[in-house]
């Protein structure tokens, strides 16, 4: 009857093929598909379909090679291919055994082939002939031995079959082929884990425990017996490695399932809260789980918000939800629009960040050690803006009150939308706007030596300050090291007659690391880098060239520099764009790159003479009263791209060489003698560019921003020692009259 049916189907509502299409050796298989009856109703088409595949399965249950492997006649295989290529159907199908015996057969015939051994391998290990398996691997390997995993199969079919020292070999030899890392780091159990052979995993990764283990390690561990269903030892483990990294956000929402699997709700909603405030991407499942669990715990008011949050559009929208995903743009736009008409200011709350993520460090890293250390700050959260590889200070991962977002990711928009104290030394993204109730402080990133706002003269980048101008007619608080910095700001971003925040000359914060570190820190830090305590160190920072957008490198010139550099009498660090620092880097004898994690105002602090270009740090180094060489051998081209300078290179503070045989020329003097440098000129710009920074500015910023009176107001007396008093008469009496407050000293 089903034949019959099936017969029906086919030559009533299936047009055959021309006589000159058809294939005599067809045989219709599973893997065939089935025919299409156009123009019949739905209801047969399914009966063609159901039949189908039951006529199908019927030929190959009844055939010990699948009918699969029917080929044309005129495509040529070899009998060792036809054999592989049965095992390989076969597999599919369930049947190992014979899958075995064609893949036998296949490298009989043709022993050259590393992975038909390694299949061979695999069906014996599936049929528990663990010897076998391992003999099969072992001729793989001796034909191919650069897979790491084949050596893993080797290793646990040996250890299977009871052949430890052979498993031991073979699990070395892949761990130290894995090209990942992760072997190396984590043992055997990375094998295990990414075949799912829990238990054998969670065994290996728990061997490797000890004290000093990472924290990934107890992660791996507490994940192997989480899928084992051993919550206890899951929980335990996951809250060992969150206790060495408070970072991850998975790792958070791992620890809070497995508490939830053990009813534990009040700790499982704590788990899920924190891993929602680290978890970068939008998942509503975390905030439907953390909403479960805080209903379970019987804290409803807290659950509805939780709940609420499963949507980025928590109003009524009439959007197609699909077209707007796709447009990136527009989807992180309106989703910052969305929180920050949504969701509530959060008062303990503060984001910080520098150079646009790509760093943690200058001014907002200052005032953040400084909070961190202020026991009135305890419960605040304190989250850095960072992007894909951002150097981290390991010793922040422990904090569970530090967190680090991604810029510009979901988590991002709503702490940008949501946090109170907002701290930045450029720019915010261009969509920022900044809510009444919050606070924002830009520390701006340096004294200006070259042209900005509005001076910039690149005809490429038309109005690249408005990004810039529109941030700071959004601070409340603008920071300036000095009377030059203000003018500069104010005037040259456009802000006379519309910036209504407040402006303080403090000194900048990140120029108090290089004046108040320690002796011990110092030592400490000549170590980490090898220095010698008696020879002088020389630090080369040179700045970017080219446009903001478009930054140019010359690491041939840098090179070729620094080769010469290294041979003067001293010891010679470079700083510069992380491209030059790569072409530097183990390249040259002589020549130390300083590493990412220590913080240029560290450095300063062992610094003895320092040569830049046209960086601004040397107004920052002047704070310190050492030599500065300006190496300026492309001034006129340099002048010439990125505009007016604010100083002549007459008036640079310090020794200006114009090229290097001049530098190295003038090098060895300046090294003899360091009070050599100490001219009117120099003690002047001291006076003019660091007239306050005594190693208290940042008490005098925090102060400043984020000190509230009794009567709400912002107080801040400013520094008793400060002589830049007059500027407030002096911007009115050149004009530059706006609402804003200066405030200077008492």
């Amino acid at each position: 009857m089903r034949t019959m049916l099936v017969t029906y189907c086919l030559l009533h509502l299936v047009k055959p093929p021309p006589s000159s299409e058809r294939n005599p050796n067809f045989i219709p298989t599973s893997d065939c598909p089935p025919p299409r009856p156009a123009g019949a109703p739905s209801w047969l088409q399914h009966v063609v379909r159901v039949f189908w595949t039951r006529l199908t399965s019927a030929k190959t249950e009844t055939s010990d090679r699948p009918a699969a492997l029917s080929v044309s006649p005129t495509e040529a295989r070899s009998p060792a291919t036809e054999h592989y290529e049965a095992g390989v159907a076969l597999m599919k199908t369930g049947k190992v055994w014979q899958a075995a015996s064609e893949f036998r057969a296949a490298v009989e015939a043709d022993p050259s082939n590393a992975q038909w051994f390694f299949r061979l391998g695999d069906a014996e290990e599936q049929m528990g002939r663990h010897a076998e398996g391992a003999e099969a691997f072992k001729a793989a390997i001796q034909l191919d031995p650069s897979s790491a995993m084949w050596h893993y199969r080797l290793g646990y079919a040996w250890e299977q079959a009871g052949e430890l020292e052979k498993a031991n070999t073979a699990y070395a030899e892949a761990i130290a082929r894995d090209t990942t890392g992760l072997a190396q780091r984590f043992g055997i159990g990375v094998f295990h884990q990414k075949r799912g052979l829990w238990e054998l995993s969670a065994a290996a990764y728990s061997a490797r425990i000890t004290d000093e283990a990472e924290a990934e390690l107890f992660y791996r561990l507490g994940m192997a017996h989480d899928r084992c269903y051993h919550w206890k030892e899951a929980a335990k483990n996951y809250q060992e490695a969150i206790t060495r990294d408070y970072t991850r956000g998975a790792w958070h929402a791992r620890l809070a399932f497995v508490l939830e699997r053990m009813e534990r709700w009040e700790e499982a909603a704590e788990a899920y809260t924190l891993a929602v405030a680290r978890t970068n991407a939008f998942r509503a499942e975390l905030y439907y789980r953390l909403g479960f669990t805080l209903t379970k715990a019987g804290k409803h008011a807290e659950a509805t918000e939780a709940l609420l949050n499963t949507r980025i559009l928590r109003r009524p929208f009439g959007v197609p939800l699909k077209d707007w995903k796709k447009d990136r743009r527009r989807l992180v736009t309106t989703s910052y629009l969305e929180y920050s008409e949504t969701l509530p200011i959060r008062d303990n709350v503060i984001l910080y960040e520098s150079y646009l993520g790509r760093s943690i460090n200058c001014n907002p890293y200052s005032i953040f050690l400084h909070l961190l250390q202020d026991s009135k700050y305890r419960n605040y959260l304190h989250v850095w803006s960072v992007i894909k590889g951002t150097p981290i200070p390991s010793e922040l991962l422990r904090m569970p009150n530090v967190v680090f977002v991604a810029r510009e990711s979901d988590l991002y928009l709503r702490y940008l939308a949501t946090a109170k104290w907002l701290i930045n030394n450029t720019t915010f993204p261009y969509y920022f706007i900044r809510r009444p109730e919050q606070r924002y402080l830009n520390t701006w990133h340096g004294t200006p030596l070259k042209a900005m706002g509005k001076d910039m003269s690149s005809s490429t980048e038309f109005m690249v300050h408005a990004n810039s101008a529109r941030n700071f007619l959004h601070a409340t608080h603008l920071l300036s090291p000095n009377e030059h910095t203000t003018r500069v700001l104010i005037d040259r971003y456009d802000l006379v007659g519309a910036f209504t925040g407040r402006v303080a000359q403090t000194g900048y914060p990140r120029i108090d690391t290089t004046l108040r570190m320690t002796a011990e820190r110092k030592r400490l830090l000549r170590r980490k880098l090898e220095l010698d305590e008696n020879t002088p160190v020389v630090l080369y920072a040179p700045t970017w060239r080219g446009t903001a957008s478009r930054p140019l490198t010359n690491v041939e010139r840098i090179q070729a520099d620094c080769s010469r550099l290294a041979t003067a009498p001293c010891q010679f660090i470079f700083r510069g764009h992380h491209f030059e620092e790569q072409a530097l880097k183990n390249s040259l004898d002589g020549v130390k790159v300083a590493p990412p994690e220590i913080d240029t105002y560290e450095l300063l602090a062992i610094v003895d003479v320092l040569i830049t270009d046209y960086s601004s740090i040397f107004f920052d180094f002047l704070a310190t009263r050492r030599p500065i060489i300006h190496y300026v051998y492309d001034l006129e081209e340099y002048q010439q791209k990125r505009g007016k300078f604010y100083l002549s290179p007459a008036e640079l503070p310090g020794v200006v060489a114009h090229d290097i045989d001049d530098l190295m020329a003038r090098l060895p003097s300046v090294l003899a003698d360091s009070s050599a440098s100490q001219t009117a000129r120099y003690l002047n710009a001291v006076r003019t560019f660091c007239p306050t920074e005594d190693g208290d500015a940042t008490n005098r910023a925090v102060q400043f921003s984020l000190k509230i009176g009794r009567n709400g107001m912002f107080s801040y007396r400013g520094h008793k020692g400060d002589r830049s008093c007059s500027t407030v008469a002096h911007l009115c009496q050149t004009g530059l009259r706006h609402p804003c407050s200066i405030f200077l000293r008492a």
